[in-house]
C-alpha cells in the first residue's frame, strides 16, 4: 500500500534519514541538491524556514522524499504557493524518486502537493530536468491528474557527456590553444609548473576556498560566502559531509602549493555536479578558472567514475558553453488551481522576466 505523509525536517528520525540516503542511491535521476547532506546543511545555516519533507512509502520502502515549502509569495509576487524547496545554492529541483516505481511515487507525491495547495495555492515544481525519466513521468502524472502545468521558465545549460572518443580532451585543448598559451605564461609568472590536485577531505582546503572567493569581486560586493552570516558554515558542513561520504571533488590549480583556482563538485549517481568555483583575481589575465576547467575535463576522462558533468552554470556562460558541448533542459512547472482570476495573475507572472541565479 502506498502512503503519503508530511514530515517536518526538524523531526527527521534516524530511520527516515537512512531511508532517504538509500533512496538517493537508487533514484531514477540523481539530484544531490535534494539529498540529506545538502538539504540539512542549507536548512541549518542559510536562515530559511526549515522545509517539510513530502514522503511517499510503500510497505516500508521509501519511494519519494521531496523537500517542500509553503509561501505567500512567488518570485516577489503575492501568490500563495506550495513549492519544491529551492535556495540559491540549490541548482536542480528534480524530485528523488525510486527508479523502479517512479510513476507511482510521482502520482502519490502530486496527490499530496495538490492537497496542500488547495483551494487557493499554486503548486510549483521548480527547476526540474526536462530531458530525463523523472521530468517525463512528472508531466504524465500531472496530465493524468487532469492538471494542466504551465511552464514558467525553461532554459538549457552546459553538460559534458562521456564519449568513447578518449581523444576529446586533447581536441578541446587544441581548439583552445590560446588557453594553453596563457597557461605557459602563468607558469612563467609563478616561476613554476602548475598542478591540479584533489584536495577533497582536506579541511584546510575548505578554508582556502572561502578565502579565495572572498579575495575577489564577490568579497568586495559582500556576496562571498565568507561575508554572509551562515553561508560559510553551510559550505563547511556540506564539504565535511560530502567528504565523509567520499563523493566530494575539490580540485585546486596550484603553484608551489598555493591555490590559484578551485572548484567544488559532488558525485551523485552517474553524474558529477559542479557547485562552486573561485580563482585568484591577481592572475585574472591568464584565465585561471578556464585553465582549471580544462584540467577538470581531462580528469573526468582519465579518472572519473561519472558518465557526465552538469556545469550547473547560467545558460549564458560563454566559457562553459564552449567547453561543454552538450546541453540539458531545465523547466519550472506551475500548477494553478482552477479559476479565471488565478489564470490571469499567473499569466502575468509568466510574462515577467526573472534572472536565473548562476553557479558562482
Amino acid at each position: 500500500m502506498v502512503l503519503t505523509r508530511l514530515v517536518p525536517l526538524r523531526e527527521l528520525s534516524p530511520a527516515l534519514h537512512e531511508a532517504w540516503v538509500d533512496l538517493a542511491a537508487r533514484a531514477a535521476e540523481p539530484n544531490p541538491f535534494h539529498e540529506p547532506a545538502y538539504v540539512l546543511a542549507a536548512a541549518r545555516h542559510l536562515g530559511h524556514r526549515w522545509p517539510d519533507l513530502l514522503v511517499v512509502e510503500e510497505d516500508g520502502r521509501l519511494l519519494a522524499c521531496i523537500p517542500i515549502r509553503r509561501s505567500p509569495s512567488l518570485r516577489g509576487r503575492p501568490l500563495l504557493n506550495v513549492s519544491v524547496w529551492r535556495h540559491e545554492y540549490s541548482l536542480l529541483g528534480t524530485p528523488l524518486v525510486d527508479r523502479d516505481r517512479a510513476g507511482a511515487a510521482l502520482k502519490s507525491a502530486i496527490d499530496g502537493i495538490v492537497r496542500l495547495a488547495r483551494p487557493f495555492r499554486i503548486a510549483v515544481f521548480e527547476w526540474v530536468g526536462d530531458d530525463g525519466p523523472v521530468g517525463e513521468a512528472l508531466e504524465r502524472a500531472l496530465v493524468g491528474h487532469g492538471l494542466g502545468p504551465l511552464r514558467y521558465r525553461s532554459f538549457s545549460r552546459a553538460v559534458l557527456r562521456r564519449r568513447s572518443d578518449e581523444a576529446l580532451p586533447d581536441r578541446l585543448a587544441g581548439r583552445h590553444s590560446r588557453l594553453r598559451q596563457l597557461r605557459r605564461a602563468l607558469e612563467r609568472e609563478c616561476g613554476t609548473d602548475l598542478n591540479t590536485v584533489n584536495r577533497s577531505g582536506d579541511r584546510r582546503a575548505i578554508e582556502q576556498f572561502l578565502s579565495l572567493e572572498a579575495s575577489g569581486w564577490k568579497g568586495r560586493a559582500g556576496t562571498a560566502m565568507a561575508c554572509r552570516p551562515g553561508h560559510a558554515d553551510f559550505f563547511r558542513d556540506l564539504c565535511t559531509e560530502l567528504a565523509r561520504e567520499n563523493r566530494m571533488q575539490l580540485l585546486s590549480l596550484e603553484a608551489r602549493g598555493s591555490p590559484i583556482a578551485m572548484q567544488l563538485s559532488v558525485e551523485s549517481g552517474e553524474g558529477l555536479f559542479c557547485i562552486k568555483s573561485a580563482y585568484d583575481e591577481r592572475h585574472a589575465r591568464f584565465s585561471p578558472g578556464a585553465q582549471l576547467e580544462l584540467d577538470v575535463i581531462g580528469r573526468f576522462y582519465r579518472e572519473g567514475r561519472a558518465r557526465w558533468i552538469d556545469s550547473c552554470t547560467d545558460p549564458g556562460n560563454s566559457l562553459m558553453n564552449r567547453l561543454f558541448p552538450d546541453r540539458r533542459r531545465i523547466s519550472t512547472l506551475l500548477v494553478p488551481p482552477p479559476g479565471r482570476l488565478v489564470s490571469i495573475v499567473v499569466g502575468k507572472l509568466l510574462r515577467s522576466k526573472r534572472k536565473i541565479r548562476p553557479r558562482g
